[in-house]
């Protein structure tokens, strides 16, 4: 299931030519967006490229929060 999962998100990025977002689940969102390379943040030589894919996840606060929660109740080795 997460192997489809992955492979949907895949194909929906590379599809696009300019944004796309991903609400995976009640959440998590995931994004991407083709941005200039002197706005990338990449250690890469980027400089002959037109554009530059930014791939982005975002955490709601709720989401976050149960993340937490559930590892501080984690026994620590």
């Amino acid at each position: 299931m997460l192997n489809s999962l992955g492979n949907v998100v895949k194909d929906k990025f590379s599809d696009s030519d300019d944004y796309v977002e991903i609400k995976l689940f009640p959440g998590l969102k995931v994004t991407s967006r083709y941005i200039p390379p002197e706005q990338s943040k990449s250690n890469l030589d980027i400089s002959n490229l037109d554009f530059v894919l930014s791939l982005n996840a975002t955490f709601s606060d709720r989401f976050r929060k149960e993340i937490r929660e559930k590892h501080k109740n984690v026994d620590k080795i």
